[in-house]
């Protein structure tokens, strides 16, 4: 059976050229002319491999590698970037997300057809392995049955905007799904400073890190809004953890990618000025928060990033002056995500 390959480009000469190529070697061939196109067929095609542009207009190819990361349908599957730029900074960011291999334009075809081969057979390999494991846990859920029934048994309650969940030092007995709003974590400082660490939206899963540890929480936990929670028990969720590859692997993935993050984040904070870093976390949270507005307050988005929010606003009015965000009194909505995304190089 052919493999198939969804390839993701807005160049049409490109597009088609590459898929006339990949046919002609016997693979079958999807293509995209955009990025958010790109993430339905991807979900929906279940491609064996993708190739994709980075610089393509509304969503770039950093925002498709982020969607699908965040899929676990589409999560492993092979990811190629295709590119024009040489700058090491994308080659970084690019792996960074999880991205498997870059080509830089213009290839020569023996170069994409030896990375799509080798491409290929790591991840056979990948699934020949996992393969055998399942043929003697076949009795075993997947994660997301796992996840299913934890819920059906969990307790549900309803916080309050500001209420909180749970409290810094405190020995969890739970873990957390956020079923409706959202939730912030946050630390704080000897000196009293509020030092935000995360926005969880519904359907995140949060506080398993302290129950897998077996430690006391490092954080605190409270309502940004009216917020639903279902409170999965710390034993039951061990269980279903240890005994369950499919939930282990999954965990494993997802721990992975948000150490990898928040590596990111250290060295933004490290090596990068003010308005990187305000501009990195804005394209972050768009991404993640429902329809790409941003509607925390700015003393919030300021102890996010770690600078005073007297600093924040006076960034956010200048690229608002710029024309790389729009804001009102509450929410912050990004136009054009690539138009800010090329600021980064020139920060």
């Amino acid at each position: 059976m052919s493999k198939k390959i969804l390839i993701i480009e807005d160049d049409q000469i490109l597009r088609e050229n590459t898929a006339e190529l990949l046919i002609l070697s016997g693979y079958e061939v999807i293509t995209s002319s955009d990025g958010k196109d790109g993430i339905r067929k991807a979900a929906s095609e279940h491609p064996d491999l993708i190739l994709c542009d980075i610089m393509m207009p509304e969503t770039d190819g950093y925002s498709v590698l982020h969607a699908l990361n965040q899929n676990e349908q589409t999560a492993t599957i092979p990811f190629i970037f295709l590119t024009a730029k040489t700058e090491n900074n994308a080659l970084r960011q690019g792996m960074e997300m999880g991205a498997d291999d870059f080509l830089y334009k213009p290839f020569e075809d023996i170069e994409l057809l030896n990375a799509i081969q080798s491409r290929l057979k790591r991840q056979d390999q990948l699934t020949a392995i996992t393969g055998k494991k399942d043929k003697t846990q076949n009795d075993q859920s997947t994660h997301a049955e796992v996840m299913q029934e934890l819920l059906s048994k969990a307790t549900s309650i309803n916080l309050k905007d500001g209420e909180t969940l749970y409290h810094q030092d405190e020995y969890p007995h739970f873990v957390y799904y956020v079923a409706e709003g959202s939730i912030k974590t946050y630390q704080l400082s000897n000196q009293g400073k509020t030092f935000i660490t995360g926005i969880f939206h519904s359907g995140s899963l949060l506080g398993y890190k302290p129950v897998i540890e077996k430690r006391p929480s490092n954080q605190f936990a409270e309502a940004n809004e009216l917020t639903e929670i279902k409170k999965i028990p710390a034993n039951s969720f061990l269980d279903a953890l240890y005994n369950n590859p499919q939930m282990s692997k999954h965990f494993i993935r997802h721990i992975s990618r948000r150490l990898s993050k928040k590596e990111e984040e250290l060295m933004s904070v490290a090596y990068n000025s003010v308005r990187y870093r305000i501009a990195f976390k804005l394209l972050e949270l768009s991404e993640n928060h429902p329809n790409g507005i941003i509607d925390l307050p700015r003393t919030d988005l300021a102890g996010m990033i770690g600078t005073t929010a007297e600093t924040l606003v006076r960034t956010l009015t200048e690229f608002k002056n710029d024309g790389l965000i729009e804001t009102d009194e509450h929410n912050i909505t990004i136009p054009d995500a690539k138009k800010l995304r090329n600021t980064l190089i020139r920060f």
